[in-house]
């Protein structure tokens, strides 16, 4: 997370992981417009954790499952 500037307000970031294209981009956009800086949106765990590597998410709205795969390893590593 970076630190405000000169009484600037913190954006959040928010890690999307979905992998239904349209879902996705809806939900950008309503974080988007809500204030939220967007990370992603990510379509696999192995693409959310590439994201993790650029920077850290504040909060995730994620997928339970990604073309059959489980999201608990990203919901892992964000509860760590």
């Amino acid at each position: 997370m970076s630190e405000p500037e000169n009484g600037e307000v913190m954006r959040r970031i928010v890690l999307v992981v979905e992998d239904e294209f349209f879902i996705a981009i809806e939900r950008e956009s309503v974080l988007t417009k809500e204030g939220f800086e967007v990370l992603g949106p990510a379509s696999s765990v192995h693409q959310a954790f590439e994201l993790f590597k650029s920077q850290r998410p504040d909060a995730a709205v994620p997928d339970v499952t990604l073309n059959g795969e489980k999201v608990t390893p990203v919901a892992l590593l964000l509860k760590s």
